[in-house]
């Protein structure tokens, strides 16, 4: 081939209108093949139908009954953090009261005890003139005998030192 017929053929152009329009003419027939399938000539009447129906719903039940939720779950939160501190509450005073079982009370009592036995055995020694360790040795058959029944120690040794200072003797 030469230059010449290749230069022709890269810058002839030719328009065949005739396979044109038949091109246009089969594309335009199944495009409304398609459409007619698709059904769009309803379509937007379709989507219009939807929005109006769609702006009839009446939300306001809803909207009522989620409010009414809400306040119950706010009541219910109320009481739940008033029984969580409630709880708490009991279980700091339990603490403490077992704290103070365990150390100062049972030290109090202790020491209140030896105070009014050591008050007791001086007064039965002044009221009778015994020992020491014949006033003790008294006073723990007492102590015995106070743990075995349903009276007190501290009462008892009161009541014995109260007599035998107002002069009874036994």
């Amino acid at each position: 081939m030469s230059s010449k017929k290749i230069d022709e053929k890269v810058v002839e152009m030719r328009f065949d209108n005739a396979n044109f329009e038949k091109n246009v003419s089969t594309t335009m027939s199944t495009l409304d093949k398609l459409k007619a399938k698709l059904n769009l000539s309803g379509a937007s009447k379709g989507l219009e139908s939807i929005n109006t129906e769609a702006n009839k719903v009446n939300f306001l039940g809803m909207s009522t009954a989620l409010d009414t939720i809400q306040v119950k779950f706010s009541t219910l939160e109320t009481i739940a953090i008033t029984t969580l501190a409630n709880i708490t509450n009991k279980a700091v005073d339990a603490g403490l009261s077992l704290v103070k079982s365990l150390t100062i009370d049972q030290v109090t009592a202790g020491w209140g005890k030896f105070n009014d036995k050591t008050s007791s055995v001086q007064t039965i020694m002044n009221a009778t003139g015994k020992s020491v360790k014949d006033v003790n040795t008294y006073l723990d058959k007492l102590m015995w005998y106070s743990d075995e029944t349903s009276y007190d120690f501290t009462d008892m040794t009161k009541a014995i030192a109260q007599m035998t200072s107002s002069g009874r003797r036994y």
